[in-house]
């Protein structure tokens, strides 16, 4: 199944509430994933067994 997804700007902050300039990232609209279900027929649900992004 083929997704697309918007991401809000991903900041990072260290214990004291200040952001670190390592590890966030830029807002990203409409970024497109690919997910792969099964069905559990005992659960009688989809179950999610793969997600990608990018």
């Amino acid at each position: 199944m083929a997704i697309r997804l918007d991401q809000t700007q991903l900041v990072v902050r260290d214990a004291s509430g200040n952001p670190l300039a390592e590890g966030g990232s830029d807002a990203f609209i409409g970024l497109p994933g690919s997910v792969a279900l099964n069905w559990d027929q005992e659960l009688e649900s989809w179950r999610m067994t793969y997600m990608a992004f990018g």
